[in-house]
């Protein structure tokens, strides 16, 4: 009976172990992109990258042609050649609207005219860019955001590019070690925290990095990296999310 106590002892230990994230305290960290280098320092991997880009055009008023011609141009400048295009036209919208889905990336690119609710309003039109790729290689990240910002240049758009990764670690993190993983991303990349979020389920924090060059001013401070982890009960699998300047995608 001492023998079958002993194993039982066993059992919960090992049970408790692989059931709750082990921590993540002096992992090696050796990607070269700061945002790649705070998922690993989380012991996550990448798993999928979103890139989106906006912007508001230096012009008043564009055809259905030109705002056609705009994603047609767009999706040259991706190397993508295959792609649908849909239009639609509203009393307060005349958008064009080119996606593309293939394998594990899906591009959508919109050029839009935004007609005004009042007459002493003008119409404005932006262009926005957006590409989710399922994928581990951090080279992805830097090759994205020069393409769209290649794209966004030659338009003369005035906006905002913003990097989302997203990665996951297996069972849920007691809060102690979660916090403790953020805490490893953020010095992975010399970032101070600015402000944090926290409950049950999920942490979120913003902070500024040096080795980031977009930012953005939120109040006094100036930020240019937000990260989360959150758990899912359903799949049983902490969530990592790391984005610059900001989130941008669904947590």
């Amino acid at each position: 009976m001492k023998s079958f106590g002993y194993l039982k002892v066993v059992f919960l230990l090992v049970f408790f172990m692989t059931a709750y994230c082990r921590p993540a305290e002096n992992v090696p960290v050796m990607l070269h992109e700061p945002l790649a280098s705070a998922m690993q320092a989380t012991g996550a991997e990448i798993r999928s990258i979103s890139i989106n880009g906006w912007g508001k055009l230096p012009v008043n008023l564009a055809s259905e042609a030109e705002l056609t011609r705009m994603v047609k141009r767009a999706m040259a400048e991706l190397q993508i050649s295959e792609y649908s295009v849909t239009k639609t036209t509203t009393r307060y919208q005349n958008l064009a609207r080119a996606e593309s889905l293939v394998e594990d990336t899906h591009i959508i690119v919109i050029a839009e005219q935004l007609n005004p609710v009042t007459k002493d309003k003008a119409t404005e039109v932006y262009l926005v860019v957006n590409v989710e790729m399922q994928t581990q290689d951090e080279r992805v990240i830097k090759t994205l955001n020069t393409k769209i910002s290649k794209i966004m240049a030659e338009f003369g758009a005035t906006g905002q590019i913003t990097t989302c990764l997203l990665g996951w670690l297996d069972g849920k993190l007691m809060k102690d070690e979660r916090d403790r993983r953020l805490d490893d991303a953020f010095a992975a990349i010399n970032a101070a925290k600015i402000s944090a979020n926290i409950n049950d389920q999920y942490i979120s924090a913003t902070g500024f990095s040096p080795l980031i060059d977009k930012k953005l001013q939120i109040g006094r401070n100036e930020v240019n990296i937000n990260m989360a982890l959150r758990y899912s009960p359903y799949e049983h699998r902490t969530y990592v999310i790391i984005g610059s300047p900001v989130i941008t995608i669904e947590y």
